[in-house]
């Protein structure tokens, strides 16, 4: 399907709302799930929009900005990949591998941003020794007003002014190269979550990422929350008769990042 002028303009502003909460991590809409549902939104096709949105956010649970690291941008990725599939005719898996490209411009695109954004230090230095809290708010809501602009521009071009480049690319990809996206785009999800698990795994929690491994290979079931409710039945159980009574002893500063 093509992406009209006005659906272009409405994936810009979903970026900019995006942007606002990967700012302020307030309701955490800045997800790739979120963004791709909304894009979703805008296309007309939120279930396909939701499953690859689902697959991105996977790949990209174990990618944290941790300090003043900077990590290719999910939201770009969320937003893209429901682009490419609703767009494009794209497979989730091929539509996560394709959105990679576009994270990365982001990344690209904050650190320049972040280069610019410091030259405001000297001034909010001189503000904050005036007391000049008018001022600091200023420049907060300026900074903000730059990047909901920079995100929804650039999510813009890339949907709607780039999509006959995009689509071209698609279409020409040799089926062999389409079909080894396919397969890394399947292996990203698990690649993520194993990310995510080295940071918070615990010899404590072994017993239960074990559970769930065999729930979800072993027992059919029709979505994943039959898993999230048992999933959440072990940790209501956990908090209530082991962390509460006492018996959990934590252990030092040294877990984790």
């Amino acid at each position: 399907m093509e992406i009209t002028l006005v659906q272009g303009l409405l994936i810009g502003v979903v970026a900019a709302i995006g942007a606002i909460e990967n700012s302020l991590e307030f309701t955490m809409l800045y997800r790739p799930l979120p963004m791709a549902a909304f894009t979703g939104f805008v296309l007309g096709d939120v279930p396909t929009a939701c499953t690859v949105g689902a697959y991105t956010e996977l790949a990209f649970a174990g990618l944290m900005p941790v300090g003043g690291a900077s990590v290719p941008h999910g939201a770009m990725a969320g937003i893209m990949s429901a682009v490419l599939c609703i767009s494009h005719g794209v497979t989730p898996e091929e539509g996560l591998t394709f959105s990679l490209p576009f994270a990365y411009l982001m990344q690209y695109i904050n650190l320049a941003k972040g280069t610019i954004f410091s030259f405001f230090n000297p001034i909010i230095d001189k503000m904050a020794a005036n007391a000049d809290v008018k001022g600091l708010v200023r420049i907060h809501q300026l900074t903000l007003a730059i990047f909901m602009l920079v995100f929804g521009v650039t999510a813009f071009v890339c949907a709607y002014a780039a999509q006959d480049l995009i689509g071209g690319i698609v279409a020409s990809a040799p089926e062999k190269l389409l079909h080894g996206l396919q397969i890394a785009g399947g292996l990203m999800p698990a690649v993520g979550f194993c990310m995510m698990l080295s940071i918070i795994l615990k010899k404590e929690y072994i017993p239960f990422l074990i559970i769930g491994f065999v729930l979800s290979c072993f027992f059919d079931a029709p979505n994943a929350l039959p898993y999230a409710l048992i999933g959440l039945a072990f940790a209501l159980f956990y908090y209530f008769f082991v962390a509460k009574s006492g018996n959990y002893q934590q252990e030092g500063d040294n877990d984790g990042i």
